[in-house]
């Protein structure tokens, strides 16, 4: 049984601002205490997703009602993005688990359906394959909605539903980047085809799929990948953007709740000091 102390129940406020997520069973193997499943639309239609791609692109604020962006009319006067005459066909629609955990680590996601992995998607970076668990039949890695880096949490409304918020914005992003992908060569990043507004991508191009490891073995090295534009900045990536960007006494990057001192600094400030980077592990 968890404590009061440990662990506050968050359906209420949750179930408030995002009425279409349930109760879900918890995934086996992972230590959250709560699990909840729903549905989340970023635009519902495409000139809301253009507008709010001009607001993402120069990391300006949005709001959200219910998982959706609502089209933000001051964008009209910024100027667009060069592609954004290819983000058509925007009203995707995401199925999502949220796991619910002790204080204080935070809440994690998941894209249930479609799948967002780098099965998928090759060249996707935002994804935190650390935190895949096993569901449905099938690996399923955790979303990188979060940075302490970047994003501090309030205390009102709960961590969750800020979580989802975060949630609407990343696959928000991840819809222009779905829309606007264009063919590149790996090395010399020429971009070898950009398909017209609309277009389907079929990305045939080889990958290792963790699923069918008996074939993994038999694909050849990914030379080629669909990239497309991410929205904005992003969170400093890696031992020394996080180490460079992130106190001691600041909560860490990973969303243990930890301040990272506690948590990852040790360990990231080895790996640099081993890579000649001349940083103490002290």
């Amino acid at each position: 049984m968890v404590s009061t102390a440990t662990w506050i129940s968050t359906a209420p406020d949750l179930q408030y601002f995002y009425p279409d997520f349930t109760p879900a069973e918890v995934p086996s193997g992972t230590s959250a205490r709560r699990a909840w499943i729903g549905r989340i639309q970023p635009f519902t239609d495409d000139a809301s997703a253009r507008l709010a791609w001009r607001r993402m692109q120069r990391d300006l604020a949005i709001s959200i009602d219910r998982g959706t962006i609502l089209p933000p009319q001051s964008a009209r006067k910024l100027d667009p993005h060069p592609l954004e005459s290819l983000a058509v066909n925007t009203e995707m629609s995401f199925e999502v688990l949220l796991l619910e955990f002790d204080n204080p680590q935070h809440p994690w996601v998941y894209c249930v359906a479609p799948e967002v992995s780098r099965d998928v998607f090759p060249a996707l970076l935002h994804i935190r394959e650390d935190r895949s668990i096993w569901f449905r039949g099938r690996y399923i890695p955790g979303l990188c909605v979060y940075s302490a880096s970047i994003f501090k949490f309030e205390s009102w409304p709960s961590k969750s539903v800020q979580v989802l918020d975060q949630t609407a914005t990343y696959l928000g992003k991840l819809v222009i980047w779905l829309r606007t992908r264009r063919l590149f060569h790996l090395n010399s990043g020429v971009v070898l085809y950009t398909p017209a507004p609309g277009e389907q991508v079929r990305d045939t191009e080889p990958r290792i799929n963790r699923n069918f490891p008996g074939i993994a073995k038999q694909l050849l090295p990914i030379t080629r990948a669909w990239r497309g534009v991410w929205p904005g900045g992003v969170a400093p990536f890696g031992p020394a953007g996080h180490f460079q960007t992130i106190a001691p006494q600041e909560e860490c990057w990973c969303g243990s709740g930890e301040t990272y001192g506690n948590c990852h600094r040790r360990q990231e400030a080895s790996v640099l000091g081993n890579t000649g980077d001349g940083t103490s592990p002290n």
